[in-house]
């Protein structure tokens, strides 16, 4: 019986020794799997930040631009403006021009009628 159960120790010894060696491995694997993870996070965080120090000079980029827009857009206005501007003074002189047609045309019929009075006079 002795034997028996020495050989029966021996064999649940050596079944508890294998589960230890697979837990030993199986514990390493992980370890290996756990490092691999961790390089695996930091070269995301690396990337994370990356992503976001370039977010952020495209934001600053953005505004920049923006601004720029904003005065070229204040500069089209005032442009505008001064085009209106110009029309209307435009517009003025070409008014003020046909007033002068106008009463030199008149000036002319006048004189005309005057030169034919003076040489019916004449005659």
């Amino acid at each position: 019986v002795e034997a028996a159960a020495g050989g029966l120790a021996r064999a649940q010894l050596e079944e508890v020794r294998a589960k230890v060696v697979e837990a030993e491995a199986e514990a390493k694997a992980l370890k290996a799997q756990r490092e691999e993870t961790l390089k695996a996070t930091e070269a995301l965080e690396a990337e994370l930040a990356g992503a976001k120090k370039e977010g952020k000079a495209l934001r600053a980029e953005s505004k920049k631009k923006t601004a720029e827009l904003e005065g070229k857009k204040a500069e089209l206005a005032k442009a505008e403006e001064r085009l209106a501007q110009v029309e209307a003074k435009l517009a003025q002189v070409e008014a003020q021009l046909a007033a002068s047609v106008h009463l030199a045309s008149q000036a002319a019929d006048s004189l005309a009628r005057v030169e034919a009075e003076g040489a019916g006079l004449r005659a």
